[in-house]
């Protein structure tokens, strides 16, 4: 599939949405959460003969607004019936804005959030992926520049080696 903006693009967009629109940053994620989970309703519904009723959906999310719109896919997906199950991989105080509020609202509706910090974490993260129907990659938006290490980097092997398949925004 070929996108439609560029990575540059699609942040000009975003910020002049912001800037010039006046449309709030969390308006903008509750927009990109919903419109992924309508996607991914149509890919359980493909998948699976019940559809998204009781579908075990991995979504692994960072700290930024990437991960925000993952906690609005966990939360919107939960509230059609699927059974999501949110990994953080960053500490919970790195949680800040627009993400913060999403992943409160998540907790509001009585989801988890799995912290993957360590190597239990991992193992954690691992059986969620094992068990998923369909996991969401969203650790990192249009915007990552640097190199990835350490837990990020043993995190995406993990996903990159996944049975399901996995849905990221690009």
């Amino acid at each position: 599939m070929k996108p439609v903006l560029t990575r540059e693009q699609m942040r000009a967009f975003d910020q002049d949405a912001i800037t010039d629109a006046h449309v709030p940053g969390l308006v903008l994620m509750e927009n990109a959460g919903r419109g992924a989970a309508e996607v991914l309703v149509q890919m359980l519904a493909q998948r699976r003969a019940d559809g998204i009723r009781g579908a075990n959906v991995s979504i692994v999310c960072g700290a930024g607004n990437n991960g925000g719109d993952g906690f609005v896919v966990a939360r919107r997906l939960f509230t059609l019936g699927a059974s999501p199950t949110v990994f953080l991989c960053a500490p919970r105080p790195r949680l800040a804005g627009d993400a913060l509020i999403n992943a409160e609202a998540w907790e509001g509706l009585g989801g988890a959030i799995v912290e993957v910090g360590g190597d239990a974490g991992l193992r954690k993260l691992t059986r969620g992926i094992d068990d998923a129907d369909l996991i969401v990659d969203a650790l990192f938006g249009t915007g990552l520049d640097r190199e990835i290490t350490g837990l990020f980097a043993r995190v995406i092997g993990r996903l990159n080696d996944a049975r399901p398949p996995v849905v990221e925004r690009r």
